[in-house]
């Protein structure tokens, strides 16, 4: 059966369209916080820290969903000190763009006005890109949505559950993507159009 160039623009336009859908991968493992190794509160493939301020705090847990969103959630609790963190460390490539997004909300409130982080750090030097905070609504779970260009190949990304006073947060839904086509599977795409027109040519 002969191809057509009608059927090769419609091909490409579809190939094109879904080609960020379907690049689309999650770097961040368990980012639902559905997995815990045994004996232990810590969420699988995740580091955990502190900023201690006195006495042994208590480490962070996994509830069960009793703020109805799908599944477990990471509750970043301490007592005392504050910053409770959680992070993991990505492979990517040097000057890719990534989507991080994701849930949060608080659990509970302290006196003190304060804010949930996200940090990113270039784990090759050591030094933070960029720390992100927001004044979370009290009791009401909300999103984030972070596209950023990283010049470095291997980053952290951190969740800081405060800053300032003991107020405590929930998270969930982690994803870290992205949707930016790598260029030689472009440049197979394009190769692949050639040799289906030489085709086309020679029918």
């Amino acid at each position: 059966m002969a191809v057509t160039t009608k059927q090769i623009l419609i091909f490409s336009f579809l190939f094109l369209f879904f080609l960020p859908y379907v690049c689309a991968v999650n770097l961040i493992l368990n980012g639902g916080f559905e997995n815990n190794p045994a004996g232990t509160q810590l969420p699988q493939y995740w580091g955990f820290t502190f900023t201690q301020t006195s006495g042994t705090p208590t480490h962070s847990f996994i509830r069960n969903d009793s703020y109805n969103l799908n599944g477990n959630y990471y509750y970043l609790n301490d007592i005392p000190g504050p910053q409770p963190t959680i992070y993991q460390d990505v492979t990517i490539q040097y000057n890719e763009t990534l989507r991080l997004t994701g849930n949060y909300r608080t659990i509970s409130i302290g006196s003190s006005p304060n804010t949930f982080g996200i940090r990113f750090t270039n784990l090759s030097t050591g030094s933070i890109l960029e720390t992100i905070t927001y004044n979370p609504t009290a009791g009401q779970w909300k999103t984030f949505d972070i596209t950023r260009q990283f010049a470095t190949t291997s980053l952290r990304v951190s969740f800081i559950g405060q800053f300032g006073a003991d107020d405590d947060y929930a998270i969930d839904n982690i994803a870290l993507e992205s949707n930016v086509p790598e260029p030689s599977l472009l440049a197979s795409f394009f190769l692949g159009l050639f040799f289906l027109n030489l085709l086309r040519k020679k029918k």
